[in-house]
């Protein structure tokens, strides 16, 4: 969340040096920008802003963007609005900064920022064309520095006025209602954001990875700012379709509905980070430096689970029946005739062989009646009483017979294979030939 510089709420002018050291101050990029190093003017002394080493943004307020795809573009605050932060935080805040930075420039670290959003939208299966377009905002936004909020406002403001053509008028409401909801919530939920950004610039500048133990502590206490972001967009996004034509609505109602998807999404991503299970991936880390070792790890984590899942699929007794018309579970079948049977490299070369002729035979007569197949499963899904699906269910039994008749027949070649002694210690009759399936 980004917000505009609230100048006056901290009875601050713009470029003019505050009589006070201990001024609270302003809000950027979320957090007040004692985050930033503060830089005079040269030529006058004036306070030019909050610039230079930018930190690295929470990561539940980049899974916020990724799921909403707002900027949140600020606003300065009314003059009654109460300070989201006390004395004692501003300070804290301030400890920080010396640790921010060590961080690195913006374009570093919206290097990290951009490639981890990109790598999320593909996990995630986020590439519907309202999907597309909300990424290329947040990119477009996202490459202009926090410290500069107007530039970030207009960027995300100008995107949204011309997917949705709206007016001048529509366009000020909108930012109006989204800029107050963003310093609602900030407001608050900032001492919830606060220990958490603290921890986040820490490791860091510390140029240590992020951990699954960090990320479990970060989703519980972000869950609310999750359900509160969503319950604040929806009050905007209702008061500006009360606006539009429906042209307009139509539009809107699209996007509305993929980011309610990307929610649900990332919902279920947070239960599972909540429970522990997190790794640099689930946010797009997989390429980050700083992660490079918990990604070996995790890795070999994910070996191990896929051995340990091999291994108990090998174990389980397979059934020929249903297995006869799977040709994706032949290659399974094979591997566990040779391990069962002892058969030697050669014997396996062999098995491998028989296999793939088998297979090929089997996928020519699938696509051979790929029509029917689909037509009959389609018949299945729709069957309304027992019966019905009971008779389509026959029918394709009755499509399948061939391939099943090639398996058998692969059975009998790979008896073949085996030596009389290997026969004799399985009990293993002799091969029977199997005629070719007709279509």
């Amino acid at each position: 969340m980004d917000f505009e510089p609230s100048y006056r709420q901290w009875g601050v002018q713009r470029n003019v040096v505050p009589a006070a050291p201990e001024e609270p101050p302003t809000l950027v990029g979320g957090l007040p920008c004692g985050m930033w190093e503060r830089t005079p003017r040269a030529s006058s002394g004036a306070l030019e802003g909050c610039v230079r080493q930018p930190t690295l943004k929470p990561a539940h307020w980049v899974l916020l963007g990724l799921v909403f795809g707002i900027a949140w573009p600020g606003a300065p605050l009314a003059a009654d609005d109460k300070p989201p932060a006390t004395p004692k935080e501003i300070k804290q805040i301030r400890r920080l900064q010396e640790s921010a930075k060590q961080i690195g420039s913006w374009d570093q670290q919206y290097g990290v920022i951009a490639e981890a959003t990109d790598n999320v939208f593909e996990q995630q299966g986020w590439n519907s064309p309202e999907d597309v377009w909300i990424q290329n905002l947040m990119r477009d936004a996202g490459q202009i520095p926090p410290w500069k909020p107007h530039e970030r406002s207009n960027v995300f403001m100008d995107g949204v006025q011309v997917r949705y053509g709206l007016t001048h008028d529509q366009r000020t409401l909108f930012r109006d209602e989204m800029q107050r909801a963003g310093m609602d919530a900030m407001r608050k939920h900032f001492k919830t954001a606060l220990p958490i950004m603290m921890e986040v610039v820490a490791t860091r500048a510390k140029q240590q990875p992020f951990t699954a133990d960090q990320v479990q502590r970060w989703s519980r206490a972000f869950k609310p700012v999750m359900e509160d972001s969503l319950k604040s967009l929806n009050n905007s996004v209702d008061k500006l379709k009360k606006t539009m034509t429906a042209e307009q609505r139509r539009q809107l109602d699209a996007d509305m509905k993929a980011l309610y998807r990307r929610h649900r999404d990332a919902e279920k991503m947070v239960a599972k980070w909540q429970a522990g299970n997190w790794n640099p991936t689930d946010w797009g880390l997989q390429n980050d430096p700083l992660h490079a070792a918990a990604m070996v790890e995790h890795r070999a984590q994910e070996t191990e689970k896929n051995r340990a899942v091999e291994e108990a699929r090998l174990e389980k007794a397979i059934d020929e029946g249903k297995i006869a018309t799977a040709v994706s579970a032949w290659d399974l079948y094979v591997r566990r005739f040779c391990d069962k049977h002892g058969c030697t490299d050669m014997q396996r070369t062999q098995a491998e062989s028989i296999l793939r002729g088998a297979k090929k035979e089997a996928r020519d007569i699938l696509a051979a009646r790929a029509d029917r197949i689909q037509k009959t499963e389609q018949l299945c899904r729709a069957a309304e009483t027992a019966a019905s699906r009971e008779k389509h269910s026959a029918d394709m039994e009755r499509l399948l017979v061939p391939v099943g008749l090639v398996f058998n027949r692969m059975k009998a070649q790979l008896e073949q294979v085996l030596t009389t002694a290997q026969r004799k210690e399985h009990g293993v009759p002799p091969a029977v030939q199997t005629s070719r399936p007709t279509d």
